[in-house]
């Protein structure tokens, strides 16, 4: 037996003594500072142990210390380097508890930092996430005064930049921002720190990492990275977004959270050579649930900083750390692209969660902007209170173990409760906006008449805001629109339409009449200049209680960040009509497909399925679908339960059913002229229910499918986990797929797995300039690949809540139509999608604004992701947008009104060097660097 076995055989053996550990862990620390060679004296030692432990059962202190003293010699070389010990306690958000206990466990955890820190004088500790230190100023306050005591003294480090530790795929563009202004601006004021000392954006458990994040960091003033998953070839490194914009990085070569172990730092010498740096992080503490470092720990660190075969052993910070390692940065590789991926079945697992957080994105960027627009064209600066408590909200549920699903029951619920007030605030600024807005608008130009017996006075009469129908059967709108209360009365009633896009907006647009006076029939809907819009009726007859109501569609075009007025007339007919009955002499009879047609795109369906046979361009456009392969329909996949952790992971598809092939689809209404067209059909299949209406709207070239789904399915152990697809084959050759991300857009290849995606997947074409692309309201989990691209609606995971999904679920998926598309494009349909044009009832009045006007136009590649109030009070607005170009791209900002100074900012409002902005009358221009994200702060 050599050495080297007689070493690793007294491994196997060691436990029995404090002596025997100590020894041994030397001994290892010193053959590894060698590079796995064992000097001839430490053979000699560990020869001499290993026959005194066969003699005696184990190793004596007398012995230990004897065989220390004969190799104090190393102690220099041993010393060189040198390991910073980090305590940081793992407080996970709702994970498998409620927020009481995510609260108490973090009082809990803090009290005993605290207690620690004055009883060790040298003992660090660092604490992330800015939502622990708002629950204890909200339920421990009496606790933060030593807080920042022990901050300002260095002994406790903050490394939050972020409310939460979140996930970092399904996470929007907006909220990634968000995170870092409202972290630095709230922990600067109660913490009484600076905020640019926040720059380590520490995610130790997040399940993967977006490939733009280092732009967006950079943007906040965050140079240091932290994390554990979703990478595993460097433990050093600079990562590079796409810009150009790096951050340096440590990959935790081992885990985020356990105890010191005597033998932890034998991996400190290669770790040291392969990273070209004498300086090792080790974040340690006990437990997923808070805790932390325990006495134990810091007693193990005090003791082996003393042994003289060990590096250079101190407490420390991570900033420490950094700063330690940042001076060798340029050695360290460089990684680009996304660091993905991890635990995929958590991009769809908890359907309900991740619907919360889309909506709730979507309606804060909505409800913002309309608050701007109101506060500019109003001058009334205080339409935007109380955004920040919606936005923290939906900040505090992009946790990596709310929004990916991986949680308990309780964690629903309360992110499920978040979400409604999210909703509330969004909805009472942007209501309180348009009214401010529309009060100021000349619609005295309408004419008409008021009346004193109108039953329209909006108390109750504000239906149609919830994405469901009502309780008797009514359609609602699917978006959780604002409200739709009626303000007319008589025969003229007005309505403002709102655009919170930045796209120019012409397309069917859905308003209620309440308690009309008129006859359907002599309805005329014109616009400001008095000129008549197509129209046509969505449902009439319409009863709420005492009211009844029409449902009308028209084409409206309002311009970007602008409102537009429109007037729904009654035009009296010029003489009578007698009623004339009407029979059917013939019957319309299908030749085995349905047809959505309109001047730009058709599409056919086949009458037994439902299933898409072709989508085409007409005038000789392309066709997307391959005949043979009919496309759009519902696939139920049968997961292998064989894979632990089902809410984490996708198992291995064991049976997948076709359902519209399988089920008996019956198509229950239909209507395919006219300026909506769409068919309606429904089905059964075991456990669930589904309703699903297509529609194609005016000259659109997107199918919409509302997707009315009613799940019982669940997953049990040693069965199976049930999953429900919409499925998509395509019929053109297709190697990779582009995939939106947040500040940005990825492509991947085809894989065998689920991938993340924010807004859209599109498949692109090898040959040609047409491609097809998948969006959706809701949902994040896209898998393509093999010709074909679908999207994960529910899955039946069982643990840890055995009941993720079960219920009704409403899901906006639409199937679009793009020749000469771009990455711009397809961002463009995707959320023209998700943000539609609001409708306002108002009243005849006069007024000093014009019936139609926008705040702001922006030309150029770049998508903007926030039209905002300035965080200082000022009447100054902040635009954050981000390029889509590869190349530098100019864009210009044309506001309505001339400002009067504009210029970048950083992510938490603080100018920047780079003054590159030129004002010319009402129009500021910029160069946005290849797919850049910036601030542009604007006063007035």
């Amino acid at each position: 037996m050599n050495t080297m076995e007689k070493y690793l055989k007294l491994k196997e053996k060691k436990g029995k003594n404090y002596w025997e550990e100590r020894i041994l862990a030397q001994l290892g620390y010193l053959i590894q500072l060698r590079n796995g060679e064992i000097p001839e004296d430490a053979a000699k030692v560990i020869d001499h142990l290993y026959q005194q432990e066969k003699e005696e059962g184990a190793i004596t202190k007398q012995e230990a210390a004897a065989a220390e003293n004969k190799l104090l010699h190393y102690k220099e070389s041993a010393k060189k380097l040198s390991v910073i010990c980090a305590g940081h306690a793992h407080i996970d958000m709702n994970w498998m508890w409620g927020y009481q206990e995510t609260v108490s466990v973090t009082i809990d955890t803090f009290q005993t930092m605290l207690n620690l820190m004055r009883e060790y004088e040298d003992f660090t500790f660092s604490q992330s996430q800015a939502s622990t230190y708002e629950a204890i100023e909200k339920y421990c306050p009496d606790m933060l005064p030593e807080i920042r005591e022990q901050i300002k003294r260095g002994k406790w480090e903050v490394t939050a930049s972020t409310w939460v530790e979140p996930d970092k795929n399904m996470t929007g563009t907006e909220s990634m921002a968000r995170h870092i202004l409202y972290t630095k601006n709230y922990l600067s004021g109660l913490l009484e720190l600076p905020k640019e000392a926040m720059e380590l954006d520490f995610e130790p458990d997040t399940f993967g990492h977006s490939a733009c994040v280092p732009e967006i960091l950079n943007q906040g003033g965050i140079k240091y990275y932290y994390h554990c998953r979703g990478f595993d070839k460097y433990m050093l490194y600079n990562w590079e977004a796409p810009s150009g914009e790096r951050v340096l990085v440590y990959r935790e070569p081992t885990w985020y959270l356990g105890p010191i172990e005597y033998d932890m730092m034998l991996n400190v010498p290669e770790f040291s050579r392969e990273n070209h740096t004498s300086t090792m992080l080790k974040v340690y503490g006990v437990g997923d649930h808070g805790g932390g470092p325990t006495r134990r720990d810091i007693e193990r660190i005090m003791d082996m900083s003393s042994w003289p075969l060990m590096p250079d052993i101190r407490f420390g910070t991570m900033h420490e750390f950094f700063h330690a390692v940042e001076k060798d940065r340029d050695r360290f590789p460089v990684v680009t692209g996304e660091l993905n991926y991890v635990l995929t079945g958590c991009y769809t697992t908890q359907a309900r969660i991740k619907m919360a957080n889309r909506i709730g994105e979507d309606k804060l960027y909505d409800a913002e902007t309309l608050c701007t627009m109101g506060a500019q064209l109003t001058g009334n600066h205080r339409l935007t209170d109380r955004l920040d408590r919606a936005w923290k909200n939906v900040l505090f549920n992009q946790f990596h173990d709310i929004l990916p699903g991986s949680g308990v029951i309780e964690t629903r619920e309360h992110a499920m409760g978040l979400f409604q007030e999210t909703l509330t605030i969004s909805m009472a600024n942007a209501n309180r906006a348009m009214r401010a807005i529309s009060e100021r608008i000349d619609t005295s130009i309408f004419g008409g008449n008021d009346t004193k017996d109108s039953m329209s006075e909006g108390a109750g009469v504000g239906y149609g805001t919830g994405q469901t129908e009502d309780c008797y059967g009514n359609e609602g709108d699917g978006r959780f629109g604002f409200s739709s209360t009626h303000r007319g009365s008589g025969d003229t009633r007005v309505y403002t339409l709102f655009n919170t896009t930045q796209y120019l907006r012409k397309e069917l647009v859905e308003i209620t009449v309440w308690d009309p006076e008129f006859p359907v029939d002599e309805i005329t809907v014109v616009d400001e200049m008095g000129r008549e819009v197509p129209w046509e009726i969505k449902g009439e007859g319409l009863h709420y209680w005492q009211h009844h109501y029409l449902k009308l569609l028209f084409m409206a075009e309002v311009g970007p960040f602008g409102y537009a007025s429109y007037c729904v007339k009654h035009t009296p007919a010029q003489s009578e009509k007698l009623p004339v009955r009407q029979d059917p002499r013939v019957h319309d009879m299908e030749d085995g497909a349905y047809i959505l047609e309109n001047d730009r795109v058709r599409a056919v369906f086949d009458t037994r399925t439902m299933k898409l046979l072709s989508f085409a361009g007409l005038n000789g456009g392309k066709e997307l679908i391959d005949n043979e392969n009919p496309s759009a329909y519902f696939r139920y996949v049968e997961e292998s339960d064989t894979e632990e952790m089902t809410a984490w992971i996708v198992g291995r598809y064991s049976r997948i059913t076709d359902v519209n092939e399988q089920a008996f689809v019956r198509v229950i209404d239909k209507k395919l002229t006219g300026l909506n067209r769409y068919l309606t059909y429904e089905l059964e299949y075991g456990k669930f229910k589904l309703k699903v209406k297509i529609s194609l709207n005016g000259d659109d070239t997107m199918l919409r499918y509302k997707i009315k789904l009613d799940w019982l399915e669940t997953g049990a152990k040693n069965k199976k986990i049930p999953q429900l697809q919409f499925y998509t084959p395509f019929g053109y050759e297709a190697e990779d797929y582009l995939y939106d991300i947040p500040a940005g857009s990825v492509v991947r290849k085809g894989l065998g797995h689920d991938v993340p995606a924010v807004y859209y997947g599109a498949p692109l074409p090898k040959i040609g300039d047409t491609a097809m692309m998948l969006t959706s309201d809701c949902k994040y989990g896209y898998r393509g690949g093999n010709q074909a691209l679908l999207i994960d609606l529910v899955r039946g995971s069982f643990d840890p809540d055995p009941y993720p999904d079960l219920g009704e679920h409403y899901i906006n998926i639409g199937i679009g139509f793009e020749k000469d598309y771009s990455r711009e494009k397809l961002l463009r349909e995707a959320i023209l999608f998700s943000h539609p044009v609001y409708a306002l009832s108002c009243t005849v009045h006069e007024g000093k604004a014009k019936q139609r006007e926008c705040f702001l136009k922006v030309t150029g590649n770049a998508k903007v992701s926030s039209v905002k109030a300035a965080e200082d009070g000022s009447n100054a607005v902040v635009i954050r947008l981000y390029s889509c170009s590869e190349a530098d791209e100019p864009v210009s900002l044309k506001f309505l009104e001339k400002p009067i100074t504009a210029g970048f900012i950083s992510l938490t409002e603080n100018e920047c060097a780079d003054t590159a902005v030129e004002m010319d009358g009402c129009e500021v221009r910029v160069t946005l660097p290849k797919y850049a994200f910036r601030s542009i702060k604007v006063s007035f």
